[in-house]
């Protein structure tokens, strides 16, 4: 039986990063768009909701305010409009909602002004654009760049923001920031990455360092762990992420070795004899000329190559290319400074933009390197695929035709279409990685972000602003109760109706709502004890009084 020979490709196609997070780019689009279109229905259906419930409260708390006048104006006591304070029960209905707060507050606390409060429950509920969405996850994923990089100078691998913002970007093709603000997602995926990339930071650390200087953030630990679940959900349970940087590290060592004229010169070892003496055959001796005379030939094709193209860095500032390369030294120079600019793209530009969910990491830092240095990068490609010719400018300024590989000769037809596509790919990942890395979708300005952000503070979902609250809520048993009460009774208190008693949600709710707020959250953050579990087995205890588990076993 043939062997089968597991090549790098087929090991990245059983990947969960190609099969759950590669597509096309009309198949991302039309992804984004159906989530921006559910969410907006979400959250105009929830808003109304919130409108409709708020106008009752309204109405109740002024009826209520009225008959207690009514009562304080038969006895007698009525309070005089001079004495009048706005601040008391029967008036606080009436006063006016306070101002939206300007402070840093954190994003998960439900603000004190309604920002839903309107005369007509039937007013349009302007939602945010599949563009404005794109805007603004761009905005945050920079941000949790520069938060990991203050916050973690060298705390934290170099993997663990890049796959961080892996998650942050995947986690918001399922779901928008109507429903979940971007400012509560990025500091949860950074932790969880963290763990998922092995850096062993404890969730003590993780909080003392994002509340110290610089950063100075009111984020708990609660904060960091309620929204967890949400991401871990939205990720569909996957956390591998393949990142292109490995890559570029090999290509770079490949480059110098063939820039050094060592390019297979090791492949084939000599054979030894009995007596430990090593002894190369007539077959070793012309492989060996064979692989000297390739390796002579790529170290001539990199030294033949054109000057560099101008570069321009992250700050706008543009550095002339250099001339061509003359010497050993002077190439080994040109291609460390293509291995640095490409490593500048890949830890930015790459991550911020789509090109994780459109190209492969191959892909990705071959047309970082491309970016970099185009003639250097087509002559490496050239090594691998026959490439079709180019005109290239020589050292002494004639154009001439040739392939990638430097040297002349007819390219095999029968791969001239497979070097075609793949070549149409890393130049379309690369206009890409350029046109966000320089380019006019490298920043949007401050004041379209501010625009956005005061559109998302009217259409965020109201049912999911406090995510902690909510998050306790459905781990105290809470949450379960108010379904239950929604259904007419249904669900989730079978076992207690069983009993005959309705301690369990009492039990619940006691836990819950103990007099010392920080034990309260670590019993519904932390999850010490399950309350749920906890109601079962008093239940299992009154049914089989003599054991929770059940009688013994009858034999066959």
């Amino acid at each position: 039986m043939p062997s089968t020979i597991l090549t790098e490709d087929d090991i990245y196609r059983n990947s969960t990063q190609y099969k759950l997070w590669s597509y096309t780019p009309e198949a991302l689009a039309s992804l984004r768009a159906t989530t921006n279109k559910t969410a907006s229905e979400r959250v105009v259906a929830a808003i109304k909701r919130h409108r409709k419930e708020s106008k009752r409260k309204k109405a109740e708390e002024h009826a209520s305010a009225q008959a207690e006048g009514e009562t304080a104006k038969l006895n007698g006591t009525q309070t005089s409009p001079s004495n009048r304070d706005s601040n008391t029960p029967q008036y606080a209905a009436l006063s006016p909602p306070a101002p939206p707060s300007t402070g840093n507050t954190s994003a998960s606390q439900t603000p004190q002004h309604d920002p839903y409060d309107s005369e007509s429950s039937t007013s349009e509920v302007d939602t945010l654009t599949v563009s404005e969405e794109l805007k603004l996850i761009t905005h945050y994923s920079r941000q949790l760049l520069r938060f990991s990089s203050v916050a973690f100078p060298r705390r934290l691998p170099r993997v663990v923001p890049s796959t961080a913002v892996q998650f942050f970007r995947r986690f918001y093709l399922s779901n928008s920031p109507m429903t979940y603000h971007p400012k509560e997602i990025f500091p949860t995926c950074l932790f969880l990455a963290n763990k998922t990339e092995n850096a062993s930071m404890s969730l003590g650390s993780f909080v003392r360092r994002i509340q110290e200087p610089p950063i100075k953030s009111k984020m708990g630990a609660h904060d960091i762990l309620a929204p967890e679940f949400f991401v871990t959900q939205g990720l569909r349970f996957t956390f591998d992420v393949r990142h292109p940087m490995t890559g570029l590290g090999a290509g770079w060592m490949e480059l110098l070795a063939m820039a050094r004229g060592e390019v297979g010169m090791s492949i084939r070892g000599a054979e030894t004899d009995q007596n430990g003496t090593t002894a190369e055959t007539s077959q070793d001796q012309q492989e060996k000329k064979t692989r000297e005379a390739i390796a002579k030939s790529l170290q001539q094709s990199l030294l033949s190559l054109p000057p560099t193209l101008p570069w321009t860095d992250t700050t706008g500032e543009q550095t002339p290319g250099d001339p061509p390369a003359r010497s050993v030294q002077t190439l080994e120079r040109r291609i460390g400074l293509a291995h640095d600019r490409a490593k500048e793209l890949l830890s930015e530009a790459a991550l911020i933009s789509d090109a994780y969910l459109l190209y492969s990491p191959a892909q990705i830092w071959l047309a970082a390197l491309w970016v970099a240095d185009e003639p250097l990068a087509r002559c490496y490609l050239g090594t691998k695929i026959p490439l079709p010719a180019s005109v290239e400018v020589t050292q002494d300024g004639e154009e001439k035709e040739q392939n990638a590989q430097g040297g002349a000769g007819n390219a095999n037809e029968n791969h001239q279409h497979d070097a075609t596509r793949i070549l149409d790919v890393i130049t379309s990942c690369a206009a890409m990685l350029s046109a966000q890395h320089h380019g006019p979708e490298a920043q949007t300005p401050k004041e379209e972000l501010i625009r956005i952000d005061k559109k998302l503070y009217h259409c965020r979902n109201p049912e999911k602003r406090d995510l902690v609250g909510l998050n306790r809520a459905v781990k105290s048993g809470q949450h379960d109760a108010a379904a239950k009460e929604e259904r007419g009774g249904d669900g989730g208190g079978h076992d207690d109706q069983q009993n005959g008693t309705a301690t369990g949600g009492q039990h619940i709710k006691r836990e819950a709502n103990d007099d010392d707020p920080d034990r309260a959250d670590d019993y519904a953050i932390r999850n010490d004890r399950s309350p749920a579990k906890k109601r079962r087995v008093d239940v299992s205890k009154t049914m089989n009084a003599d054991d929770v588990f059940g009688g013994p076993l009858k034999p066959p």
